[in-house]
């Protein structure tokens, strides 16, 4: 399947400091000290409190975004009699970011999401799952609901839009917290994988300097000139892509953004081609060790891709 809002550090650090300052003011800190002796001693400690209150509000707040990190997994089902049903993952990555995965039972396929984020922990955990543009057209929105509890069990509702939008939700998904966000050994992610009904594959290659991606494919789109005449590689021409070197230790959740390269086009002097030219980037995110989402951006345009592997490497670790 096709188709692939971290609160920002400024506005966390500027709330939890007019928090503190709230705090600050109603203890009287900050306010002239009257004392007949060592004025000049009080107005230090004066601030030093105020700093010390700062930082802890500060390490407070920051605790709270972690708290929520994890791995929850559990089921979803529509409010149809007849709809869509399976299982739900859920991996809250240290940042605040979410992925999400809504695997069909009946259909075999899952909807894995990459734009959602964690919206609150108190006084109930608020989270949402967002994607659009799947492979068969519309969007899936998910969020949580008020029972939900950061490192416990997680509730909402989810929504599938195609066509017109609509607010009524399609149906509902529990989830339950399982673990804590372990590092994947990248040996254990060796091998080729892809998204059933979608050309091309990806191997991932774990070397001792870390990570390495190829892709081999085709070229889906063509770019042209102003006039409409068509320029580079033609349709459906063979597209092989190898990335930069990666990262040695991937977290569920966490995104991997790679450079990627194109083998150099053959020219008349030099028929065989040599080397590598630079050709866009590619964003990986897993959520464990046999299912991942990647978008691939390219010169003209980019694609999203729900990955799971196809075939491992006899002898391999395992997840």
């Amino acid at each position: 399947m096709r188709g692939f809002f971290v609160p920002g550090i400024a506005a966390t650090l500027y709330d939890a400091a007019s928090s503190s300052s709230t705090r600050l003011h109603a203890l009287g800190v900050g306010q002239p000290w009257e004392m007949d002796m060592n004025k000049g001693r009080a107005s230090f400690l004066s601030a030093s409190f105020v700093a010390f209150l700062v930082a802890a509000s500060l390490a407070s707040t920051a605790h709270a975004a972690d708290s929520a990190a994890g791995i929850y997994k559990g089921s979803y089902a529509s409010y149809a009699p007849g709809g869509d049903y399976g299982a739900v993952t859920i991996v809250i990555n240290d940042q605040g970011g979410t992925v999400c995965d809504f695997y069909s039972t009946p259909n075999g396929y899952g909807a894995i999401t990459t734009g959602g984020s964690v919206t609150s922990t108190a006084p109930f955990l608020g989270l949402t799952c967002a994607n659009s543009g799947l492979n068969n057209g519309g969007a899936w929105y998910a969020t949580s609901n008020s029972p939900s509890v950061a490192g416990g069990s997680v509730s909402g509702t989810w929504t599938r839009v195609v066509g017109p939008i609509t607010n009524s939700p399609t149906g509902s998904f529990e989830a339950t917290y399982v673990s804590g966000l372990a590092a994947i050994n990248p040996a254990a992610m060796a091998g080729s994988w892809f998204e059933p009904g979608v050309l091309g594959i990806f191997n991932f290659l774990p070397a001792n300097a870390g990570l390495v991606v190829t892709y081999i494919g085709v070229n889906t789109v063509r770019a042209t000139t102003t006039t409409g005449q068509p320029i580079g590689p033609a349709l459906g021409s063979p597209l092989w892509l190898v990335s930069e070197v990666g990262p040695k230790t991937i977290l569920p959740g966490t995104p991997v953004n790679l450079k990627m390269y194109s083998p150099a086009a053959p020219t008349a002097d030099q028929p065989v081609p040599s080397g590598v030219t630079p050709w866009g980037s590619i964003a990986i995110t897993f959520l464990d060790c046999h299912t991942a989402a990647a978008t691939l951006s390219g010169p003209i345009t980019s694609f999203v891709m729900n990955l799971q592997i196809l075939a491992g490497v006899a002898g391999g670790p395992g997840c």
